[in-house]
């Protein structure tokens, strides 16, 4: 049971991390930042 589950998770991770290369994580980080930095301004 825990060996299967710190697989699952492991395997989560790896594409995780595949994930935050690619630039849509940028993207959504910089747009939730000026989202934020909106509404504090206004």
């Amino acid at each position: 049971m825990f060996y299967s589950s710190s697989s699952f998770i492991k395997k989560k991770e790896r594409k995780l991390r595949g994930f935050r290369n690619s630039g849509l994580v940028k993207s959504l980080f910089f747009s939730f930042f000026v989202v934020n930095f909106d509404t504090y301004t206004s």
